[in-house]
C-alpha cells in the first residue's frame, strides 16, 4: 500500500484506482473518508477503463455525488 500511495500521489491513474479499490476492500491504506471515490473518479478522467467501469457501478447505486 505504501507504494501505490506515493504513486498515487504524483498522480499515477493506475495506482490512485488500485490505493482506492484496495481501501474499499478493507485494507489499511490510510485513505480518508470519501478519498477513494474521488481517486477512482480521478483515475476514470485519466482513461483507466476499470476506474471508468467501477464510478459507473457507483453512479448506478447512487453514489455520484462526489
Amino acid at each position: 500500500m505504501f507504494w501505490y500511495k506515493q504513486a498515487s500521489d504524483q498522480g499515477h491513474a493506475l495506482a490512485q484506482y488500485n490505493l482506492a479499490v484496495s481501501h474499499l476492500r478493507g485494507f489499511n491504506t490510510g485513505l480518508q473518508p470519501g478519498e477513494a471515490k474521488k481517486l477512482i473518479k480521478l483515475a476514470a478522467e485519466a482513461g483507466v477503463p476499470e476506474a471508468k467501469k467501477t464510478l459507473e457501478t457507483i453512479c448506478v447505486q447512487g453514489g455520484c455525488d462526489i
